[in-house]
């Protein structure tokens, strides 16, 4: 890829998640309009979250994994389609909250998930030499830890926040679980076409944020 296209591809992902945190602000301030807004509930782990679809995927590119504190480069992960019954973990705030982690990781998600119980997220992983993504979901609870800010948290924090869930019975997939949601493996050439991949999988899981769906959909600057 050369310099230019490098930057007309930043310029649109730039582009692309201003429009995203638009639409999360707008859902906030509907919410605030509308409604008090509900507690962050207590040990937010004890709730399940339960796993329903997750697919590897690769990429030629590496994008910036900004919802950990080192904001490390990630070429690598799992898409993953969870449903939590305490939506309440998932209601739109302009404070901190629950934070999404998937063992000692945060995951990004991509949708809020309050009306449907649904969240798609993103989950970065290691690819080791041999290419297999260092990644086993049998040994990995799937949570929403105390409130904070995501960015905020590094890899000490997140493994003492994995070791207080486990406490509060943070579940980890059982073996017929995760046979039933594993997918086939994915790959694209930037995180612009993944996300356009988890857009779909929005609209199919979560309708209800069609405006969120259209909004991810938009094309890059210079395609």
């Amino acid at each position: 890829m050369t310099t230019s296209s490098n930057s007309l591809f930043t310029l649109g992902r730039m582009l692309v998640v201003s429009l995203v945190l638009v639409g999360a602000g707008t859902a906030v301030m509907s919410w605030n309009n509308n409604e008090a807004m509900p507690e962050v509930p207590s040990s937010p782990a004890a709730f399940p979250v339960e796993l329903i679809s997750a697919q590897v995927f690769t990429l030629d590119q590496p994008y910036t994994h900004w919802y950990r504190a080192e904001q490390p480069q990630v070429d690598a992960g799992m898409l993953v389609v969870l449903k939590v019954d305490e939506v309440e973990l998932l209601h739109p705030r302009q404070t901190a909250q629950p934070v999404l982690q998937i063992g000692a990781q945060t995951a990004e998600p991509l949708n809020l998930g309050h009306l449907s119980g649904y969240v798609i997220a993103l989950l970065p992983a290691r690819r080791l030499d041999d290419g297999v993504i260092d990644l086993d979901l049998a040994k990995t609870p799937i949570f929403y830890g105390e409130a904070a800010l995501a960015e905020e948290l590094d890899a000490v924090a997140l493994q003492n926040r994995l070791q207080d869930a486990l406490a509060q019975g943070a579940i980890i997939p059982s073996a017929k679980v995760l046979e039933e949601a594993s997918g086939e493996a994915l790959h694209f050439a930037n995180d612009y076409d993944l996300r356009l991949w988890a857009a779909d999988m929005i609209a199919t899981w979560s309708p209800y944020e069609m405006e969120l769906v259209e909004t991810m959909r938009v094309p890059l600057l210079g395609q």
